[in-house]
């Protein structure tokens, strides 16, 4: 598949299609996604599979999403936002699975990727609703957020045995989800007025 990919880039590069753009980052992620099924990871056995592979689709996929708005603010072929949305899910994926994967399976590793997943959320966050305003961006953003906090909460509260946390787990993803609907609608109708 990366072959694939390199063999069409000169087509890509002079169409300016951007289906053409988003098929040849799907070809490389998913040579990407390939080579560490085979493997398992780029220097051999000294980090682990699973986490490197995050590592490698976040970092492959924020530099594809930045390139691109960059690049959709020069060339009017990329200034349809569904490609970006596309990368933002694949991106978001990627870092919010790492945080949850290191959470739950690694808890003595979990610092540095809940570090580098708080940066994220806030970069991302200000870029959407302060830069260029996409909701849909926003709430993916709300959901990688509402996914992590419940993830650390329901370890804890998993831990300390207590069937009544339980129900406090259910009532705070209630109100986790209503405050970012709340929140996304009011940054909608800001940006109608």
């Amino acid at each position: 598949f990366f072959y694939w990919a390199f063999a069409i880039t000169p087509w890509v590069v002079i169409s300016r299609f951007s289906s053409l753009w988003l098929l040849w980052l799907m070809l490389l992620n998913l040579a990407l996604v390939l080579y560490f099924d085979t493997f398992h990871s780029i220097f051999g056995l000294v980090f682990d599979a699973q986490n490197t592979l995050f590592w490698c689709l976040f970092g492959l996929n924020s530099l594809a999403l930045l390139i691109w708005e960059w690049c959709s603010k020069k060339m009017v072929a990329l200034t349809e936002r569904w490609p970006q949305r596309v990368i933002a899910i694949i991106n978001g994926w990627a870092i919010t699975a790492l945080a949850i994967y290191v959470s739950l399976d690694k808890p003595e590793e979990q610092l540095l990727p809940l570090l580098i997943w708080v940066a994220w959320l806030i970069i991302f966050m200000v870029a959407y609703r302060q830069l260029r305003l996409d909701i849909f961006m926003l709430a993916g953003g709300c959901l990688s957020a509402i996914l992590v906090i419940m993830t650390l909460l329901g370890q804890h509260i998993i831990e300390s045995g207590d069937e009544g946390a339980l129900l406090l787990l259910s009532v705070l993803i209630m109100a986790m989800g209503a405050g970012a609907a709340y929140w996304l609608k009011q940054v909608h109708r800001e940006s109608e007025s």
